[in-house]
């Protein structure tokens, strides 16, 4: 069965996402060197994707590379996320607010049903625990955090 063909719409999508990973890997390259040994196969596995407008794919990778984000120091994550909306020409990061739309479904349902929104709530946890002005948030997830590990 044949592909069908990306909409123009889908092929922009597709170059952003290319754009933006490999802004990622070059940044987190130069933070960690751990990184820096997987960059050239990441970015390759990317450029794959890309030639094979494989969206789907890149998707997903796109969804990988914010999380790796979330390793990052917080004053580099909040860099790097300056420099992806400025590669988006200002547009926020859709990746990043499917995430937080995800966020806000599971505190408004009050539990966290699988090990993906476990660990998407988990990865918030990690970027808001230094910051005093999400103590409430943070109390929260935890809660929800710690109700799932108990229902395991």
């Amino acid at each position: 069965m044949a592909k069908r063909a990306l909409t123009a719409a889908e092929l922009s999508e597709l170059d952003e996402l290319r754009q933006r990973s490999i802004l990622i890997w070059d940044f987190m390259s130069q933070k960690d060197d751990l990184v820096r040994s997987l960059a050239a196969e990441a970015k390759e596995a990317v450029e794959v994707a890309y030639r094979k407008q494989d969206l789907r794919a890149m998707r997903i990778a796109c969804r990988d590379d914010t999380e790796w984000i979330g390793s990052l120091k917080p004053g580099d994550q909040q860099l790097l996320r300056q420099m992806i909306v400025e590669l988006g020409h200002g547009k926020p990061d859709r990746v990043e607010t499917d995430a937080i739309d995800n966020i806000r479904r599971i505190v408004a349902r009050g539990r966290i049903r699988n090990g993906d929104e476990y660990r998407l709530i988990s990865n918030r946890v990690d970027e808001i625990h230094r910051d005093p002005h999400a103590a409430e948030e943070l109390r929260h997830l935890n809660k929800l955090l710690l109700e799932f590990d108990s229902n395991a």
